[in-house]
């Protein structure tokens, strides 16, 4: 059977800078806020600035129609306005992760090759070895503030720096822009944002999302605004620029809905409990890990976070457990979504007072979704199997990748990768990724339910589960990455190596045999995560296969 939504709406046909300065609020409205010093971008700021972007693209770098602008910079104030004035250019932004090793900038950057680079200037090197090895031509690329979004130019640098012009001199007002204008049906194979998917169990693959999906987008979030919990006054916490939900909430929503964003180039727990006391914003979007985080770590208890009253949080599944601590905690409603970068954003959505505890909620509007089963077979109500989703969100094609190989069928739906649920009150609800499940001695291990028990320790404060290859058993078998909290990791490593058997027993009571880690614990001080916030799993296969670890206990 095929699910579908409580309701849909039309999506405008429009080029994306089209509809979303449609709306016209007051100059003085704030777009933009830096945490840092107060500075201030408004509505009538990025209205003047990013046709100047466009002009100094069009003037200086003989702008083409479809040119990809690639961005390895810092959030800032600064960010907005290159990729408005790109996308009003007819160009493609793509917003390349700061933290990338050279190898990684590398393998984006010769899958879509930029024609100007713009890189914050305590990264030019990094970028420069990038040109090397991809003989990009050094004369287009341009230098962005620091990590304190700042050009500062030390004494010895003044002459080597001067071979690159900054961002700041392509806002060229001496010159009239040709701006993109598209409406009907070309704006839905009409590219407009690269991202790479996370890559948890590959290859990350370019996502190339249109006009068209972000329209949807957008208007899909306008008619629900009430149920997204966007005010006029309340500020939102900056997410990655560079990622779909720091495009979709902060970049685009924030014009179009007119709510302001406060800008921080990144934080750490601490500083987003800080940032949410001075700011004050009404809901806070994040992962399972800082709910986690909130549910637990002492250190919140030092902060004023009575200014929330929602906690939105996707990325991975998160436990009932930690969920129902960090609602009672604080006081809030924590709102299980679900959605994918290949989707722009939202597939599905617990709504504010029908918030169903475990679920990720229910087809989120002009979504529809069908669960295929091991043999093709489409299931129904109750019924577990892959998920599949058609929605106006949807890309076309991976760059590079038909329909097919992108997971796209006949229908227009496109796999997900996860496995779901849907009840007979139509709420989802998403066990683990299909390819995360293996099997233990034949019988079907589900990483993320290992993962949720582990998150209810105290000593737990975060973890993923790997499957780990046995030889004497000639089987997979369930093996723990742990970073500890507290107290719990500047132990000594005998109490360690204690507190890793007491764990290890502590899941072995709470799930079916087979799921025990009878693999072992890796306790290891981060685990490597994606911004969207989940955890880099074949990253986390190469440390055990490398035997990177501080303690392990192995029956």
């Amino acid at each position: 059977m095929i699910f579908t939504p409580d309701e849909t709406i039309e999506i405008p046909e429009l080029d994306i800078t089209t509809l979303t300065f449609s709306t016209i609020f007051p100059d003085e409205t704030v777009y933009l806020l830096n945490d840092a010093d107060g500075t201030k971008i408004t509505h009538g700021d990025m209205r003047r600035m990013y046709p100047q972007f466009t002009a100094g693209l069009q003037s200086v770098f003989n702008w083409q129609p479809g040119q990809v602008l690639a961005v390895v910079a810092w959030n800032s104030i600064h960010y907005p306005a290159v990729c408005w004035g790109t996308l009003a250019a007819d160009g493609v932004v793509m917003g390349l992760n700061p933290g990338f090793t050279v190898d990684e900038l590398v393998m984006r950057m010769t899958a879509c090759r930029p024609h100007v680079i713009l890189v914050a200037v305590d990264l030019l090197d990094t970028v420069l070895a990038v040109a090397k090895r991809i003989k990009f031509p050094t004369n287009h690329i341009v230098l962005m503030p620091n990590i304190q979004g700042k050009a500062p130019v030390p004494t010895a640098d003044v002459a080597r720096l001067s071979v690159w012009g900054w961002h700041s001199a392509l806002f060229v007002d001496t010159v009239q822009p040709q701006l993109l204008a598209l409406k009907g049906a070309a704006v839905r194979d009409h590219p407009a944002f690269i991202i790479f998917s996370s890559g948890t169990t590959g290859i990350p693959k370019a996502a190339q999302l249109t006009h068209y999906n972000y329209c949807a987008m957008i208007a899909r979030m306008a008619a629900d605004r009430a149920n997204l919990l966007f005010g006029d006054n309340a500020p939102y916490l900056v997410l990655p620029f560079w990622a779909q939900p720091g495009i979709s909430h902060c970049l685009i929503a924030g014009l179009f809905l007119g709510y302001p964003t406060v800008i921080t180039p990144s934080n750490d727990f601490p500083q987003l409990l800080a940032l949410v006391q001075k700011h004050r914003p009404r809901q806070l979007q994040t992962t399972p890990q800082i709910v986690n985080l909130l549910a637990r770590d002492p250190c919140v208890v030092n902060y004023d976070l009575s200014s929330l009253t929602h906690i939105l949080v996707a990325g991975a599944p998160t436990s009932r457990e930690a969920i129902t601590l960090c609602q009672d905690r604080l006081g809030v409603q924590v709102l299980n979504n679900y959605g994918l970068t290949e989707m722009t954003l939202l597939v599905t959505r617990n709504l504010p007072g029908n918030n169903r505890v475990g679920s990720v909620g229910r087809l989120y509007l002009n979504t529809e979704a069908k669960i295929l089963g091991d043999d093709g077979q489409t299931l129904g109500y109750g019924e577990q199997g892959e998920l599949l989703i058609r929605a106006p969100g949807v890309l076309n094609a991976y760059i590079g990748k038909t329909r097919e190989e992108s997971g796209i069928d006949a229908e227009g739906f496109m796999k997900t990768g996860d496995m779901a649920i849907i009840d007979e009150s139509s709420y989802v609800y998403i066990p683990d990724r299909k390819n995360e499940i293996f099997k233990c001695q034949d019988r079907l291990v589900a990483p993320a339910l290992i993962e949720n028990v582990l998150f209810t320790h105290p000593a737990v404060r975060d973890c993923c589960v790997i499957p780990f290859w046995a030889d004497r058993q000639s089987t997979y078998l369930p093996r723990a990455y742990l970073v500890l909290n507290g107290n719990y990791a500047a132990a000594e490593r005998a109490q360690r190596d204690k507190l890793v058997s007491e764990i290890m027993a502590f899941v072995a009571d709470r799930v079916k045999p087979h799921m025990a880690l009878i693999g072992g614990v890796v306790v290891v001080d981060a685990l490597p995560r994606h911004e969207s916030g989940k955890v880099l799993r074949k990253r986390v296969k190469e440390m055990d296969a490398l035997g990177d670890s501080v303690a392990m206990e192995i029956p």
